[in-house]
C-alpha cells in the first residue's frame, strides 16, 4: 500500500528537495522572531487568579520586577557619600532619564528629602539632597547628615557601611518583555561604560532586569556556542563509525530540517521558549540522530542485500522503516500531548510543542532520506555495509540479548531489585531552585546577587498585602501595631534581608518632622489622639509624595497597605518555609472577623509555589504520559503483553536517573526534571524500533531467540550506536557556563546508561518471559541459534 508513493519519492528527488528547501527557508525565516520567557508567572496554571492578583498588586503599588539596580561598590578608600562619586551620579541619571522608556531614577544623587519650610507656616516639602554643583567639603557632609536621619534610605540606596550604593533605573511596565528588557539593559550599561565612574568605584548590574536578561543573554551565546559544537562532535563521531561521507551528511541533514521547521513554527505561533521548551532542541536533535541512525543501519543492511543498486536498497529502507517510525512518531506524540493535562499552561504548550516536533522530525527523516540515500553508493558492494557502522556493536548487543533471554526471571528479578534500590536513594529528593544556582559561586552575576543580599536588601521581593473594605482602615491604631508587630516578626526570620511598610515610612516621617529621632521607634496610642497623628503624618508623607512615595505602601483611600519585604535567594522550600510562617503570623494579627485579609504576592512567592507546583505537575503528567505510551503500544501491537514488556525497559532508565540524583544529592527543579521527559521520548523510540523489528524476524519464521539475536545484529547496532553518540555529543554541555546545563548533560548520559541497560538487558528478558511463541506459550531460549538470510550477510 505505501510501495507506490515511496518509489515516487525516490523516483522525483529534485521536486521533494525543492519542497524541502521551500519549507525550511520558510521556517528558518519564521525563526528569527523566537522569544524567550523566564519568569516564575509562566509556570503558573492557565486560569489561576495568582499571576493576575500579582499584575493587581503591581499596577496598585510598584512593578518590582521592572527596577534594574546600578550597584557601585568603593574599593579603594572613599565610600559611596564620596562628592566625586555623588557628582558622577548626578550626571549619570541625566543621561539615563533621556533613554526611551525610562520613567525615573531612584539615586542619592536625585533625592529629595523632606524638611521643615518654615517660611510656609511649618510645611514640610521635599528639598534636593544635591543642591549646587560641584560639590564643597560642607555640601558633603550635609549630605551624610541627611542620609543618617533617612533611616528607611539604609539598605535600600546605600548601605549601612556606605561601602555599596545604588541607582534604581525604572522602566516603563510595558517594557518587562525579555526582547524589550534586554535592548533597555543594554542602553543602560552602554550610558555608564562610555562614562564610567571615578576611580576605585566599580559597577554591578541586578534587580530582576538585570538577572534575567544576563541569564537569557548568556543563555543565548551558550547555545550559540555549546549546540554547533555539539552538531561538530556528532558530525565527526558519525564520520568515524560510518566512514562515509554520505552517512554524516544524510543523518545531520534530516535532523536540522527538522529542528528548522519544529522552531520555526514554534516561532510563529507567538509562544516564547521558556525554563522547559528550552529543552525542545535537544529534545529533536536526540531523538532525531536516534531515528537517523536507525535508517542508516537498515540501509547499510539492505545495500549488504543488494550491492550495486543503491535505488532498490533506498526503497527497501524506507519500506521497512515507515512503519517503525511512524509508530515511534504516535506513540512519542500522544505521550508528550497527554501534558496537555497538566496545570500549567507551560506544560501544556511544551505536550504540544513537542508533538508537532516529532511530527516535524518524522516527515524531515523520510523525505530527507528519500532525496539523498539513493545517492549514498557503496562502492566496495556488500563488504562495505558489513564492515560499516560498527558491526561489533551489533555482535556484542546480539551476545548480552542472548544471555538476557536464556535467563530472562533472573534478569527481571535483578532489575526490579534494583528500580527498587534506586526508589530507596531518591526518596529524599526535594523540589527547590534559585536564581544562583544558574551559574557556580564564583560568577560575577552569583557574587552581585550576594553582595545585594548583604549591603542593598536583596533582589527577590516578597509582598504582603492587606485589603479592607472601608476607607480610612489603616489608620486605625491598633491596626497599624499590627502592622508593626508583623514587620518586627518577618525581619528576624534568617531567610528575611529587609522590609518596609507605611509604618515605617510614617514612623521617619514622623520622627524627621518632630526633629527627634527617638521617636522613630514610638507608636501612637491607641486612641482618638493616635488615630489623629497617624493621619496627620500621612498628609505629611502625601504634601512630600515625590520624595517620600507613601503611595508604594499605602493606597490613597487608605483601603489596602503593601508590606515589602526581600529575602535572600535560598532557594524555593526555604522560601516555602518562610511563607508558611509568615501566613500563620499574619492569621494571628489579621484573624476572619477583623475587618483586614491579609495575602502574600510577590517574585519571591510566585516563583516558590510555582516552581514546587510546576515540578509536582510535571511528574505526575510524565507518569501519565507514560502509561498512556504504553497503552498505545499495546494497542498499535494490537497486544496487551507487547505493552507490558515495554513497561520495565522504559521505566529504569526513570527509576536509575532518580536514584543517581538522590545518590549526588542533586535538588528537583525545572532544568533537571526535563531530562525525563527527554528520557520518556529515547526510551520509547528504541522499544519501538526493536519490537517492530522483532516481530518482523518473527513472523518471517524464525523462533523467538533466533528473532531476538537477529534484531539485535540491526535494529540493536543502531540503538547502540546512536545511544553512545548522543551521550558523546551531550558531554560538550558539561563545559557550559550555566550549572543546570551541566547538570542536565550529565543527567541525560546516567539516564542513557540506563536506558542501554533496559534496551539490551531487560528488554529481550522481557520478551522471552512474556512473548506468546507459535505454540501460544513463551518458548524455551535454545543456545544455538540458526541465522536468518538477512543476517548471515550482515555477521558473516
Amino acid at each position: 500500500m505505501v510501495r507506490s508513493p515511496l518509489r515516487a519519492l525516490i523516483r522525483h528527488p529534485y521536486a521533494l528537495a525543492a519542497v524541502l528547501v521551500v519549507l525550511t527557508a520558510a521556517a528558518g525565516y519564521a525563526a528569527r522572531n523566537v522569544r524567550f520567557d523566564f519568569t516564575p508567572q509562566a509556570l503558573f496554571a492557565s486560569g489561576d487568579d495568582a499571576v493576575a492578583f500579582s499584575e493587581e498588586v503591581k499596577s496598585t503599588f510598584s512593578y518590582e520586577d521592572s527596577r534594574l539596580m546600578v550597584v557601585f561598590e568603593s574599593l579603594g578608600e572613599r565610600d559611596v557619600l564620596d562628592a566625586t562619586l555623588l557628582e558622577w551620579q548626578h550626571a549619570a541619571a541625566a543621561r539615563l532619564a533621556q533613554i526611551p522608556h525610562v520613567q525615573r531614577i531612584d539615586a542619592i544623587a536625585t533625592l529629595r528629602v523632606p524638611q521643615l519650610d518654615l517660611a510656609n507656616g511649618l510645611d514640610f516639602q521635599p528639598q534636593p539632597i544635591l543642591r549646587d554643583l560641584p560639590m564643597t567639603r560642607e555640601d558633603e557632609e550635609s549630605v551624610r547628615r541627611m542620609i543618617d536621619r533617612s533611616k528607611m534610605i539604609e539598605g535600600s540606596l546605600i548601605s549601612r557601611d556606605r561601602r555599596v550604593g545604588a541607582m534604581y533605573v525604572v522602566f516603563d511596565p510595558a517594557t518587562r518583555d525579555i526582547a524589550s528588557m534586554q535592548q533597555l539593559v543594554e542602553s543602560v550599561r552602554k550610558s555608564i561604560g562610555d562614562q564610567p565612574p571615578p576611580e576605585d568605584y566599580r559597577v554591578r548590574y541586578s534587580g530582576l532586569p538585570g538577572v534575567r536578561v544576563a541569564i537569557v543573554n548568556d543563555l543565548m551565546a551558550d547555545q550559540a556556542f555549546l549546540f554547533p559544537l555539539a552538531g561538530v562532535v556528532f558530525l565527526v563521531l558519525i564520520g568515524a563509525v560510518f566512514r562515509n561521507v554520505w552517512g554524516v551528511v544524510v543523518p545531520i541533514a534530516a535532523v536540522l530540517v527538522g529542528l528548522t521547521w519544529t522552531i520555526g513554527i514554534v516561532a510563529a505561533t507567538g509562544e516564547p521558549f521558556n525554563i522547559v521548551t528550552n529543552v525542545l532542541p535537544i529534545l529533536i536533535l536526540i531523538i532525531g540522530v536516534s531515528n537517523s541512525i536507525h535508517f542508516v543501519v537498515r540501509y547499510l543492511e539492505e545495500s549488504a542485500a543488494h550491492p550495486g543498486d543503491s535505488r532498490q536498497a533506498a526503497w527497501k529502507t524506507l519500506s521497512h522503516m515507515l512503519v517503525p517510525c511512524l509508530l515511534t512518531l504516535i506513540t512519542s506524540a500522544l505521550g508528550f500531548v497527554s501534558l496537555v493535562t497538566a496545570r500549567s499552561r507551560v506544560l501544556q504548550m511544551f505536550g504540544w510543542h513537542a508533538a508537532i516536533g516529532m511530527a516535524c522530525l518524522y516527515l524531515s527523516v523520510l523525505a530527507t532520506f528519500a532525496v539523498l540515500l539513493p545517492y549514498w553508493k557503496l562502492r566496495r558492494g556488500s563488504a562495505a555495509a558489513r564492515e560499516s557502522g560498527l558491526p561489533w556493536v551489533g555482535r556484542m548487543a546480539a551476545s548480552l540479548g542472548d544471555r538476557a533471554a536464556q535467563y530472562p526471571g533472573t534478569v527481571l528479578i535483578g532489575g526490579l531489585l534494583l528500580c527498587a534500590a534506586c526508589a530507596m536513594t531518591s526518596r529524599h529528593l526535594q523540589v527547590n531552585s534559585s536564581i544562583t544556582e544558574t551559574y557556580g559561586p564564583d560568577h560575577p552575576q552569583t557574587q552581585t546577587v550576594r553582595l545585594v543580599e548583604e549591603s542593598l536588601g536583596g533582589v527577590l521581593p516578597l509582598e504582603v498585602v492587606l485589603s479592607s473594605k472601608h476607607p480610612g482602615e489603616f489608620f486605625n491604631p491598633q491596626l497599624y501595631a499590627r502592622v508593626a508587630q508583623f514587620g518586627d516578626y518577618i525581619r528576624k526570620q534568617p531567610e528575611v534581608t529587609s522590609s518596609q511598610s507605611y509604618v515605617d515610612l510614617f514612623q521617619e516621617v514622623y520622627a524627621n518632622f518632630r526633629r527627634d529621632q527617638s521617636l522613630r521607634n514610638e507608636l501612637p496610642g491607641d486612641d482618638e489622639e493616635g488615630r489623629r497623628r497617624i493621619e496627620q503624618t500621612a498628609n505629611q508623607a502625601n504634601r512630600a509624595r515625590e520624595a517620600v512615595q507613601p503611595h508604594l505602601f499605602l493606597t490613597d483611600d487608605a483601603t489596602r497597605a503593601r508590606v515589602l519585604v526581600r529575602v535572600k535567594d535560598v532557594g524555593t522550600r526555604r522560601t516555602l518555609d518562610l511563607i508558611h510562617r509568615a501566613e500563620f503570623k499574619l492569621a494571628e494579627l489579621f484573624p476572619p472577623g477583623c475587618g483586614v485579609t491579609p495575602r502574600l504576592t510577590g517574585d519571591a512567592w510566585l516563583n516558590a509555589v510555582a516552581m514546587d507546583g510546576f515540578v509536582r505537575d510535571l511528574f505526575s503528567s510524565l507518569a501519565t504520559a507514560a502509561g498512556s505510551v504504553f497503552v498505545l503500544i499495546a494497542v498499535l501491537f494490537l497486544s496487551p503483553r507487547v505493552g507490558l514488556i515495554a513497561a520495565l525497559p522504559n521505566i529504569a532508565p526513570f527509576a536509575i536517573t532518580l536514584g543517581y540524583m538522590g545518590f549526588r544529592g542533586y535538588d528537583l527543579n525545572a532544568g533537571n526534571v526535563a531530562v525525563f521527559s527527554i528520557s520518556l521520548g529515547l526510551t520509547v523510540d528504541n522499544s519501538i524500533h526493536f519490537l517492530s523489528r522483532f516481530r518482523e524476524e518473527f513472523r518471517s519464521g524464525l523462533s523467538l531467540s533466533e528473532a531476538i539475536r537477529t534484531t539485535y545484529l540491526g535494529s540493536g547496532r543502531a540503538m547502540v550506536v546512536s545511544t553512545l553518540l548522543q551521550a558523546a555529543g551531550l558531554v560538550v554541555l558539561l563545559w557550559s557556563n550555566f550549572v543546570p546545563t551541566q547538570r542536565f548533560a550529565e543527567l541525560m548520559c546516567v539516564t542513557m546508561a540506563g536506558t542501554m541497560l533496559g534496551d539490551l538487558v531487560l528488554l529481550p528478558a522481557c520478551v522471552a518471559l512474556f512473548w506468546k511463541d507459535r505454540g501460544g506459550k513463551a518458548a524455551p531460549v535454545s543456545t544455538t541459534l540458526e541465522t536468518a538470510p538477512l543476517a548471515a550477510r550482515m555477521s558473516a
